[in-house]
């Protein structure tokens, strides 16, 4: 059994997963903390709703944070169901740790045992990690479900980004910003220069300060791409490889080969390449390099972004760089950033190069010192009024556009996705879709 493969709910091998209803939300809590008694489960119960507490004895010597048994046992008797989170909240993805994991599971459920809480049949993951050794522990255990959240082969990494301000005239920008978040209800932090290195040690010296967003988070899009696919094709969907689209109209795509997929709605998502499917629309290529080093774990541990990037991102200058690093779960860290128009050769270009790394060293001069295992090329699509083609195109009756993004299509995913959806199904969407309607009459930024 391959390790990356994804459990959602059945464990392999004791009964055929089944569809779970549209809509469908579970709701489960890990780790015993304090208030799951204090708080959630009287909330719940009043709402009337059902909900999994997956309990670990890891952190109970804690007592003003964690449960007790015996707080476990009252959640129990409240109508809740307790599953089992280890002994020790270990990782046991690996054949030697799933040796020792039959073990905590009994520790936890004799502990259960002596409250009156019934033998757990249900498992989650600890950290989300889980190999083939224990998922036949579980089997072997008698458990019926295993629950993970996103998979570490995702590469999900809920971090923080930091907005680096250089100077005062920036700091202004910093307080600005978090007032704007505050409005729309995301936390953020004023750091000044003294808290910005007491979070990130390796930024310079004499940085005016930045603002901490506490809820962002960063993903590697090639391995998060990579397990959605291997995701939709679980429940059902067909990728198909190996030839390029050469044509779309309103029921089919034609490939170069030769085949014909016929459909009900077609989503040009094609990326800067997407205007030569829809030439309706405006998209123009804008490459960019990125960088990767060798593993140095807790270099970094927040997005860092200079306050002058989306000026450069998004400003209209032929040529521009920016400083922008994010760490990666594999201790390496993620360097950027440039942006070229009017470029077609895809090969590294070492004068930018050199002045996006030059950038970045302004900021974190020890990053000269690390060793770079690998640098690359893309090409990023973008519109002229620097916002991305959602909705159905203009003469067309079932062709949908979702491109020109530039650099934030993983940022924009999500709501790009509702826009969608609602324009396809013919339902009101949560923000107004006009301002990025293919049709939409565009003023150049």
């Amino acid at each position: 059994m391959d390790r990356r493969t994804f459990l959602s709910a059945a464990l392999s091998g004791m009964q055929r997963p089944t569809r779970i209803p549209p809509k469908t939300v579970v709701l489960t809590f890990d780790d015993a903390v304090k208030s799951h008694r204090a708080l959630v489960a009287p909330l719940l119960k009043d709402l009337g709703f059902q909900a999994t507490f997956f309990v670990t004895h890891r952190w109970m010597d804690d007592g003003e944070n964690f449960m007790t048994w015996a707080d476990i046992a009252e959640i129990h008797k409240m109508g809740f169901e307790i599953g089992n989170h280890s002994w020790t909240h270990a990782n046991f993805a690996s054949p030697q740790n799933a040796a020792r994991m039959a073990g905590e599971l009994a520790l936890v459920d004799n502990e259960l045992k002596k409250v009156g809480v019934p033998r757990p049949t249900s498992y989650a993951h600890c950290g989300n990690n889980f190999g083939p050794e224990a998922l036949q522990v579980l089997k072997e255990a008698g458990y019926r479900f295993a629950r993970r959240g996103i998979p570490p082969e995702a590469e999900y990494e809920h971090c923080g980004a930091i907005w680096v301000a250089a100077d005062e005239d920036e700091m202004s920008e910093v307080r600005r910003k978090h007032s704007l978040y505050a409005e729309h209800g995301s936390d953020s932090e004023v750091l000044d220069e003294r808290s910005l290195r007491e979070l990130e040690p390796n930024l310079r010296e004499g940085l005016a300060g930045g603002l901490l967003v506490k809820d962002d988070s960063v993903v590697y899009q090639l391995c998060a791409t990579t397990f959605l696919l291997d995701l939709a094709v679980r429940y059902g969907t067909t990728i198909q490889t190996g030839s390029k689209v050469a044509k779309i109209s309103d029921n089919r795509v034609i490939f170069r080969n030769g085949d014909v997929i016929s459909a009900g709605v077609i989503v040009n998502a094609a990326g800067h390449a997407a205007a030569e499917l829809s030439p309706e629309l405006n998209i123009v290529k804008r490459k960019g390099h990125l960088a990767i080093t060798e593993r140095y774990p807790k270099f970094v541990s927040h997005q860092l972004i200079e306050l002058g990037y989306l000026k450069s991102a998004h400003g209209s200058d032929k040529d521009s760089v920016a400083f922008n690093v994010q760490p990666r779960s594999t201790g390496q860290i993620l360097l950027g950033s440039s942006r070229q128009f009017g470029i077609d050769d895809s090969g590294i270009d070492f004068d930018i190069l050199e002045r996006m790394t030059s950038r970045a060293f302004e900021y974190m001069p020890d990053l000269k010192m690390l060793s770079t295992v690998r640098v690359w090329t893309g090409f990023r699509p973008a519109t002229p009024d620097n916002l991305p083609y959602i909705g159905k195109i203009d003469g067309s009756e079932k062709i949908y556009a979702a491109c020109g993004h530039e650099g934030l299509g993983i940022t924009t995913s999500l709501g790009t996705a509702e826009l969608l959806t609602s324009a396809i199904l013919g339902k009101k969407s949560p923000i107004p879709i006009e301002p990025y309607l293919p049709s939409r009459t565009i003023t150049e930024h």
